[in-house]
């Protein structure tokens, strides 16, 4: 929501002057400043990432003192607007500071800021159209190099991109894992826990990477004769690296082996994808040889509940915004304690938690304990400075982890205080997804309207910040796969609410 992008870049953007004053002018020349949106590639095929980066590009013979107005607000709007594009995968590069760099553009030198990076993916062979942008600064008043108003503000305008998107060869169209394609350059690894035993679980790590995106891809189904296979954890690291995205995808698979013996894992894996490099089909396979050692029978073999098992899950927004005192002590202690009071029930196998900010991630309660759901609740806290509420993320993330070809209706809670603002994909196509996956999504709001406090200030006084609820997202994606969207007012109303999901 809004405040995530407000923290987490309030702090280093505002104070942040283009250009020193050196002296007192009688009147400020026009700033030779230019706001521009470039890509690194303008003609993509249909899968292919391009990064996107927003730059003010300050001259350096330019002699006007500005600075950002109000940045925070303006790269949300932007986002939600002209940054936004229904048909691409968009990888945010998390701007954590605006650090000038020296460059020259068309012959002259300039310190180059870059205020928003990120790799797009259509994954449809569409055009992806930029509009022009625009961008305020603010310039102090005349005579005074310290003092701004509102009524001092330059508009700086960008030049309208299109970046072509071209249908993929007839080779690769057969490749879709689940709705998409994958495509550009990867390779595969397998590695394993730990030696394992007859009757004990050990974990089998799958990792995918390389460069392109593997967000979308769905887990391989993997089946091992003399083995029960469960898939248990689903994470993603991505990054943009000298303008080009690179990223991994790792599957965790929970493998139990009955007998003591040799398993042959290869090719129980095979994932096909497209190099746009070579123009021909790759495929990851896998070649794992695991050999099982006789069971101890002086140790009791571990059990660890697979998140794949579940037929339920509960989601919780942990970013910054959810530290808002707007409910005492903060948003996120209600959500918890609500939680405790709802999980206070007998022990339930088939509920999983996931936690999002700017991405999602599973939570697991102690391997002795895998029915126990509210020993997680202690895992549960805001991540500071994550900016970004990845709504569609979570919902993704759940839907690869719901226990496979269930009859049973699969329901998935998410508790946020606004919409969607990170994350790979848009709440509203993993909503249109889960509900093709029979997933039906209960939301709820969490938050306010108006001035809500925000901690305390050097002195102790109570700081103040303007908070809008949105619950736009919230309500679309109950809407659209069928569920209920509620606003809780408190801890023992967020319970009540569970329970009449639940039921």
């Amino acid at each position: 929501m809004l405040n995530d992008i407000r923290f987490s870049i309030l702090a280093w953007c505002f104070p942040i002057i283009l250009c020193a004053q050196t002296k007192q002018l009688e009147k400020y020349p026009d700033p030779k400043v230019s706001f521009t949106l470039t890509t690194n590639r303008d003609t993509l095929m249909q899968g292919e990432c391009t990064t996107v980066s927003l730059d003010l590009n300050v001259y350096h013979d330019n002699r006007a003192p500005v600075r950002f107005y109000d940045l925070p607000q303006q790269l949300f709007d932007l986002q939600t607007s002209g940054l936004a594009v229904s048909h691409c995968f968009q990888v945010d590069s998390r701007l954590q500071e605006v650090v000038g760099e020296r460059k020259s553009i068309a012959g002259d030198s300039a310190m180059i800021y870059c205020i928003y990076r990120a790799s797009y993916c259509p994954f449809k062979p569409q055009d992806v159209h930029f509009p022009a942008l625009k961008l305020k600064l603010l310039q102090p008043k005349l005579g005074s190099p310290t003092i701004y108003g509102p009524s001092d503000t330059l508009t700086f305008k960008s030049d309208p991109v299109t970046i072509n998107v071209n249908p993929l060869p007839a080779v690769a169209t057969s490749l879709k894992s689940g709705e998409f394609n994958i495509v550009g350059d990867f390779s595969i690894d397998e590695r394993l826990s730990e030696n394992p035993k007859a009757g004990e679980l050990v974990n089998y790590y799958v990792t995918l990477r390389g460069k392109g995106l593997l967000f979308p891809l769905t887990p391989p189904q993997l089946v091992v004769d003399g083995a029960v296979v469960r898939l248990r954890d689903i994470k993603d690291h991505n990054a943009l690296r000298r303008g080009q995205l690179e990223t991994d995808r790792i599957f965790t698979y929970a493998l139990t082996f009955q007998q003591a013996g040799t398993y042959d894992l290869t090719d129980k894996i095979n994932i096909n994808y497209f190099n746009p490099t070579t123009g021909k089909v790759g495929t990851l396979r896998s070649s794992k040889k695991i050999v099982v050692a006789k069971a101890d029978a002086a140790n009791k073999p571990k059990v660890v509940m697979p998140a794949r098992d579940k037929t339920k899950f509960i989601a919780v927004d942990v970013s910054t915004s959810m530290s808002l005192e707007d409910y005492k002590p903060s948003r996120l202690v209600v959500v918890k304690s609500g939680l405790a009071k709802f999980l206070l029930r007998p022990n339930v196998c088939d509920l999983g938690m996931i936690v999002f900010a700017a991405k999602a991630w599973h939570l697991f309660p102690p391997d002795s304990e895998p029915c126990n759901n509210g020993k997680v609740l202690t895992d549960i806290d805001f991540i500071k400075g994550a900016s970004g509420t990845a709504m569609g993320d979570a919902i993704w993330l759940a839907q690869n982890s719901f226990v496979p070809d269930s009859t049973q209706q699969k329901i998935l809670v998410m508790i946020g205080d606004g919409d969607n603002t990170g994350g790979v994909m848009t709440p509203q196509l993993a909503a249109q997804m889960a509900r093709r996956a029979n997933i039906k999504i209960f939301t709820i709001g969490i938050g306010k309207q108006g001035a809500v406090p925000y901690g305390k200030d050097a002195t102790g006084k109570v700081m103040l910040i303007e908070n809008t609820f949105f619950d736009g997202d919230l309500k679309h994606i109950a809407q659209t796969t069928g569920g209920k969207y509620y606003h809780a007012k408190d801890a023992q109303h967020l319970s009540t609410i569970l329970t009449e999901i639940f039921k």
